[in-house]
């Protein structure tokens, strides 16, 4: 049996200190794909160094797709917005939409696997149709679009 608990004792993070530097990614003003919200990020380096944030974007009736954005960092290093890039994944395959229209591509994660040179973004599938999760691998991080 394996266990896992952080007492006092156990500080894993100590070492490291958090300081809130305020909201980094909020819904723009006028675009009707993050009408409802922006949230749960995948974060990942990109070979150019730059961070990029895999945010879901919520558009009305609970539509949501995987946008693209890069972080903009102030001259002390801290991050103090984002530079939006586009849709990196939409609803397609039938398992991502819902028979009412509605749709969703939600909770990203993404990582860069270095022995195959991609990168793999998971993310949450529909339940209602028995999808649990689903899988996306690519060359590019700004699409996670299967490579042909």
């Amino acid at each position: 049996m394996s266990r896992f608990a952080i007492g006092k004792r156990d500080r894993v993070m100590s070492g490291f200190k958090l300081r809130r530097l305020g909201l980094l990614m909020e819904p723009e003003p006028g675009n009707p794909q993050e009408i409802e919200g922006v949230l749960n990020p995948a974060a990942v380096r990109g070979p150019d160094g730059e961070l990029y944030l895999f945010p879901r974007l919520v558009a009305k009736g609970n539509y949501s797709r995987i946008g693209i954005a890069r972080v903009r960092f102030n001259d002390a290093g801290d991050p103090e917005g984002v530079e939006r890039l586009g849709i990196a994944l939409e609803p397609e395959a039938d398992y991502e939409r819902r028979p009412e229209g509605g749709g969703g591509c939600e909770d990203p994660r993404i990582a860069f696997v270095e022995p195959i040179q991609r990168y793999v973004m998971g993310r949450a599938g529909n339940p209602e149709l028995e999808v649990g999760h689903a899988f996306r691998v690519t060359r590019a991080k700004r699409s996670c679009r299967p490579q042909r």
